[in-house]
């Protein structure tokens, strides 16, 4: 997987593929850099394997715009467990990047980072335990998800 965008809105940071894909979905952190410890929602996860489609912009002839823009929400589509066709709205982007090939160790550090300092957190308020619950998606790495 080789990570060429990354869109951040106010809750959710959805890394994407060069093909506008949703490969992972993190909690952001909060504008004071303190982490955002909080749990995935149903349509967080729903996300992941969702494709851009576009958009939401008033500005735009039909309302919809072809390429992400700060400070309008994305649209995202996927196919349901019974083959419909779903779209998803995210809140408003308060950042877009995108990476030049090769950029995937930058992302995937940051990544990592983020996830270190959330698992510090998380085990600082459980005590120190390694309780694993919602916060734990499929490999084990809190608040993100596998397509």
């Amino acid at each position: 997987m080789r990570i060429a965008f990354r869109a951040e809105t106010e809750n959710w940071t959805f890394a994407m593929d060069r093909d506008g894909y949703c490969q992972s979905v993190v909690a952001t952190p909060a504008r004071d850099g303190s982490p955002a410890v909080r749990t995935l929602t149903r349509e967080a996860q729903k996300a992941v394997g969702a494709q851009f489609i576009g958009a939401v912009d008033p500005q735009e002839k039909g309302g919809v715009a072809a390429e992400p823009r700060i400070g309008t929400p994305m649209l995202l589509g996927y196919v349901d467990s019974q083959s419909r066709i779903r779209v998803l709205r995210t809140g408003p982007l308060r950042a877009f990047e995108a990476f030049d090939e090769g950029c995937e160790e930058q992302l995937d550090k940051q990544v990592d980072e983020l996830l270190s300092v959330l698992e510090s957190t998380i085990e600082s308020e459980e005590g120190g335990e390694d309780e694993r619950d919602s916060r734990t998606a499929m490999h084990g790495s809190p608040l993100m998800l596998a397509p």
